[in-house]
């Protein structure tokens, strides 16, 4: 009789332990519910915040966190800073969020969702859960550059001829062949490789970057290695290096608008129009002219002509629309030039002297949009205007050319190809009116090999990616 009432007592005990077991196994995966469930809030209210960072990720936030089971105790912590892929599960210089945009530099929103006091049914005491989640905003993007490029897929000696002729002012010793020209124009490198080459970190570094324009022509070189850009492409990019420009100083920042989140360094840029850019650049950095032709007829010299470029063509990839102050994201400011002329009598007087000022042109990334397995890509473009002086026997004269403006639109198929016309124009040539026979047509020549085209504004289209979300986590 005792040993049946051990054997019970055993029994019991075993039936009462596995009691516990399964009730201290319930409260677990109450728990892990309630992680799942804060996890939940935590996602969505970062992709919100993140969809809403340039106007008030809190509020974004919080709505989003009330409608999707945020109730007391659980509670929710916002912060907006710096992500990067070399540090996933955090940012730097974070701030909380407020109601209003987040800080400039800001990219991504970080959001922790806690239950301080989780209460237990069966083990003792409460426990503390919490989930984190970190989203940046879906970013559309476009690269374009805008301007006449020296580069240009053109069969024509002549043509030739005039690159060699602005090269040889810009220091360039080694004159490019016709197949030298053409793999320059299809050649292309991705901003991280850049990055990577000029040891920038994020975006910002390298927009912040100055080296000498030697200096950039090997990171450019270099960084089309790393993508593995053919060794005709590379041979011929290496030809642009400058003797006489090389020690010059070449902020990046001044050839390249970029309005991309760090995790965009995939966008590629045409790598030789960023060498021919660099390289007036660094001639506009030095402050000598780029061209100096004579006009005359044997020793007799009728005219002298001077260009001096301002500024060269730019670079520009980034989001579409504009900011909340009306200012646009992304907007690429184009060549602006001057031109000196002086026509001398055959006894040295002078007789005519003209100045050509030709304001830059504009282009504002406006739209990318997804339109089935197509990219439309949308640019607001203004053309470039100018004002000529002229001076005959000392008595001035000067006539505005008015800027222009319209769209230019694009489509970029699944494959990343861009429809024709690429690279598009906006507007007509415009005469300058200058009252001595042939300057007229000399003029504009010079400026079409500096790149300028007056009344005319050209964009070519480099890339673009639409985006179907709105935000993405990324931890």
């Amino acid at each position: 009789m005792k040993r049946q009432r051990g054997s019970i007592a055993i029994a019991m005990g075993g039936i009462l332990l596995l009691g516990i077991v399964a009730l201290g196994a319930l409260d677990i995966g109450r728990l892990y519910v309630e992680r799942r469930q804060l996890q939940s809030i935590a996602d969505f209210a970062a992709t919100s915040a993140a969809q809403y960072m340039s106007v008030a990720p809190l509020t974004a936030a919080q709505s989003s966190a009330a409608q999707n089971g945020l109730v007391a105790p659980r509670t929710l912590s916002c912060f907006t800073g710096r992500w990067a892929s070399t540090s996933p599960n955090t940012l730097s210089s974070p701030a909380a969020c407020t109601a209003s945009p987040a800080a400039s530099g800001s990219n991504a929103v970080r959001i922790v969702a806690s239950n301080p006091a989780f209460t237990m049914l069966f083990l003792p005491g409460t426990q503390a859960v919490q989930a984190e989640a970190i989203a940046m905003p879906a970013q559309p993007y476009a690269s374009f550059m805008l301007g006449s490029a020296l580069l240009e897929l053109d069969t024509s000696a002549a043509a030739l001829a005039n690159l060699n002729s602005v090269l040889t002012g810009l220091g360039v010793t080694i004159p490019l062949t016709l197949a030298d020209n053409n793999a320059l124009v299809a050649s292309q490198l991705k901003i991280g490789s850049l990055m990577t080459q000029v040891g920038a970190a994020s975006m910002d570094q390298l927009l912040a970057t100055t080296l000498t324009y030697n200096q950039f022509q090997t990171a450019v070189v270099n960084a089309m290695t790393m993508d593995g850009q053919s060794g005709a492409t590379l041979n011929a990019a290496n030809k642009l290096i400058s003797a006489s420009l090389g020690s010059t100083a070449v902020k990046i920042g001044d050839l390249l608008n970029l309005a991309l989140l760090d995790a965009s360094s995939a966008v590629q840029l045409r790598a030789g129009d960023l060498l021919m850019s660099g390289l007036q650049l660094a001639q506009k950095n030095k402050g000598v002219a780029v061209l100096g032709v004579n006009i005359g007829v044997g020793i007799i010299k009728l005219a002298s002509i001077n260009a001096t470029l301002v500024k060269p063509a730019v670079y520009a990839a980034g989001r579409p629309g504009y900011k909340p102050d009306g200012t646009p994201y992304t907007k690429a400011v184009g060549n602006q030039s001057t031109l000196q002329v002086q026509a001398l009598s055959l006894l040295g007087i002078t007789v005519l002297n003209i100045s050509v000022a030709v304001a830059p042109a504009t282009a504002t990334l406006t739209k990318v949009r997804c339109n089935g397995n197509k990219t439309d890509v949308e640019l607001a473009v203004t053309t470039s205007g100018a004002q000529v002086c002229t001076w005959l026997l000392g008595l001035p004269v000067c006539t505005p050319i008015a800027a222009g403006a319209g769209t230019v639109d694009f489509t970029v198929a699944q494959d990343g190809s861009i429809a024709a016309p690429n690279p598009a124009k906006v507007g007509a040539s415009q005469l300058l009116g200058i009252p001595l026979p042939g300057v007229d047509a000399i003029l504009l020549g010079l400026l079409e090999a500096l790149g300028v085209k007056l009344g005319i504004a050209e964009v070519k289209l480099i890339s673009a990616k639409c985006a179907n979300t709105v935000a993405n986590i990324t931890f």
